[in-house]
């Protein structure tokens, strides 16, 4: 059987079986419910608007109270809204947990536990205007209809070093992903966005991205996240299948060497996930360009991105499906994926855009941020090279495991194929 034939075999096995499918539903099911879900046209923003969004400048004098008032907000009706995976989750304290964050607004504005539970009453706790008190702390009081909120400071002297610890304790009673750990406390006080500083966004959209370049870094982002675990679940049913259907030994006995299978198996994994996240690329490049009628966008940006971005994380996905379930002859490359992908999913929630490091995923989850992507394209392009190295390598030496297998080591079944293979060339 030619290289070739064996390939489009390959591929046919794969997508007849239903894990494939299951990977396709789920980009559509990420594509559908997050990317289209708020796919707008590019505007020119105009002049004298009231907002033109947040900056990344942050001004802590209105950082501070905000981000207190939301805690105490949050604390007086026990329901936290955290965001682990970038996906809301809400949080209810036990008993035990909320005692605990009762403590912490404590430390933090220098009241008794018993002062904040009398507090927490239906006025509740409302944003202040952040001025500034004569000790140094933060007036947080505002009228709520004919009642007036609870007034609320910080503890005089608390430096804004202990407010972080303080407010980075309380996110991890939450268990993460809330709007006070230390990386997002900055977000209760993002200055406005200048006018000119909105129209040079919209001009590097336009020019530098080209318009269809800054949706492609958001649909690789969104897409990124399924295709960085499910092929390993496709590699690892595919590499499974010859066992289950008792056909093991009479595949090993091809007159092909285990690499050619291997990378046969392995390229045809990569062709048909690829080949789907091609043609999501093809339909949302059409939509946007439809969507942005009036300018001049690139045919090829979606394609390039998602070459360039995803297909190094489903070439070390499918490695690690590939591998483990060669050496072990179980599924288990489907757990240690997961847990993999889980923990990069996790450590990434906190930086969604700009820090790109070395993790699996790679996140870019804003809609434009062309300065971001600039500065950190060195630090991308070296990320996905060596995912990308790392998925071929793990190719390798999933072949080497088959060949040793066909040898008799590893629990194969050497002896067996050699007397099948001398039949064999003996009725020829």
């Amino acid at each position: 059987m030619s290289g070739w034939s064996l390939f489009t075999k390959e591929c046919r096995r794969v997508v007849t079986g239903l894990p494939f499918w299951l990977l396709v539903a789920a980009l559509l099911a990420f594509l559908s419910t997050q990317f289209m879900a708020g796919l707008k046209p590019l505007e020119e923003p105009q002049p004298g608007l009231a907002s033109y969004g947040a900056s990344d400048r942050v001004d802590w004098e209105k950082a501070i109270p905000a981000a207190l008032q939301s805690l105490a907000g949050e604390y007086g009706e026990n329901r936290y809204k955290t965001y682990p995976f970038g996906f809301v989750k809400t949080v209810r304290l036990k008993e035990e947990g909320r005692e605990r964050m009762g403590e912490l607004l404590s430390e933090l504005t220098g009241r008794s536990e018993e002062e904040l539970a009398a507090a927490a009453q239906p006025a509740g706790f409302a944003v202040g205007g952040g001025e500034r008190q004569p000790d140094g702390s933060f007036a947080v009081q505002v009228p709520q209809g004919e009642e007036t909120a609870p007034s609320l400071t910080l503890a005089p002297g608390l430096a804004r070093e202990d407010f972080v610890r303080l407010m980075g304790e309380a996110d991890e009673l939450l268990g993460g992903g809330s709007s006070y750990a230390a990386e997002k406390l900055a977000g209760f006080g993002r200055e406005p966005l200048r006018y000119e500083e909105a129209l040079e966004q919209y001009r590097q959209m336009v020019e530098e991205d080209r318009v269809t370049g800054a949706y492609a870094r958001l649909f690789c982002d969104y897409m990124g996240i399924p295709l960085a675990v499910l092929p390993a679940f496709v590699a690892a049913a595919l590499w499974l299948k010859d066992r289950r259907a008792g056909a093991r030994e009479a595949v090993w006995s091809r007159r092909v060497s285990s690499l050619a299978l291997t990378a046969a198996r392995f390229g045809a994994v990569i062709a048909t996930v690829m080949g789907a996240v091609l043609v999501l690329a093809g339909w949302m490049t059409a939509v946007v360009l439809a969507k942005n009628g009036d300018l001049s966008g690139s045919l090829t940006a979606f394609f390039s991105y998602s070459l360039g971005w995803l297909l190094p994380g489903v070439l070390v996905s499918a490695g690690v499906g590939a591998f483990l379930t060669e050496c072990t002859d179980t599924p288990i490359a489907i757990f240690v994926q997961g847990a993999w992908w889980y923990l990069s999913l996790f450590a990434g929630a906190g930086d969604l855009v700009g820090g790109y490091g070395w993790s699996l995923l790679i996140r870019h989850n804003r809609l434009g941020g062309y300065a971001e992507y600039r500065a950190g394209l060195a630090q991308i392009a070296a990320n996905r090279l060596v995912y990308a190295l790392a998925g071929l390598l793990l190719m390798l030496l999933t072949g080497l495991v088959l060949e040793q297998k066909r040898r008799g080591r590893f629990g194969g079944m050497g002896k067996a194929l050699r007397v099948h293979r001398r039949c064999q060339r003996a009725a020829v």
